[in-house]
């Protein structure tokens, strides 16, 4: 199945209101599999019966509040890009990375041997995985720079992975740095505006 022919998604309340998602120009939510609310359940009638057994309804009273907010934070992968930010959100986690500092990207099959299952996980070579199973399979690969001289390695479970890498890209190619003599430089783009001094070199070469 092409990114095309997947069905357009429309921002949920939590999408607009933390992830920007209204002026978002592409996103993307992922919801776990039946077979994960199934098994949440199953956790809790065992720890319910077990409370029963027990006599004492001290553990279940600890445990079931924890277990439902752990299957609705997890239930849900989003993926909002604007035209100035990536943002990635598993539950309350995940990174926000600045499109311009994003230095290459790739499509590929996920790897759940490489990565070591789904959720968030940390493969061994420093990519952090952001990932639900199901969809076509499909994850975007990213490294950014971190804003401290390093680099920021992430794997995101995408069924749009390619359309999303296009449009980064497109983003990315339409900043353009226009200098008159003078003048600042100003950085123009769609969204983008930034404002930098001419060095004095540039200006003698003026």
């Amino acid at each position: 199945m092409s990114d095309d022919d997947l069905p357009a998604q429309r921002p949920d309340p939590y999408e607009a209101q933390y992830m920007a998602a209204e002026g978002g120009i592409l996103h993307e939510r992922r919801r776990m599999p039946g077979w994960f609310f199934a098994l949440m359940g199953v956790i809790a009638v065992v720890e319910l019966g077990a409370s029963i057994a027990a006599r004492s309804v001290f553990p279940a009273l600890l445990a079931l509040p924890v277990l439902a907010a752990v299957t609705v934070l997890l239930s849900h992968l989003r993926v909002v890009l604007t035209r100035e930010h990536l943002h990635v959100q598993y539950g309350l986690w995940g990174p926000k990375v600045a499109v311009q500092d994003i230095v290459s990207m790739r499509v590929e099959p996920y790897s759940m041997m490489r990565y070591g299952g789904f959720g968030i996980r940390r493969s061994l070579d420093g990519y952090w995985a952001y990932s639900t199973p199901g969809g076509n399979g499909q994850a975007l690969v990213i490294e950014a720079r971190d804003g401290k001289g390093g680099t920021r390695k992430m794997c995101v479970t995408l069924d749009r992975a390619a359309e999303f890498k296009q449009r980064i890209e497109e983003l990315q190619a339409s900043t353009r740095v226009r200098v008159a003599p003078g003048e600042s430089a100003r950085v123009e783009g769609e969204g983008h505006e930034v404002i930098a001094e001419e060095s004095a070199s540039a200006k003698r070469r003026a």
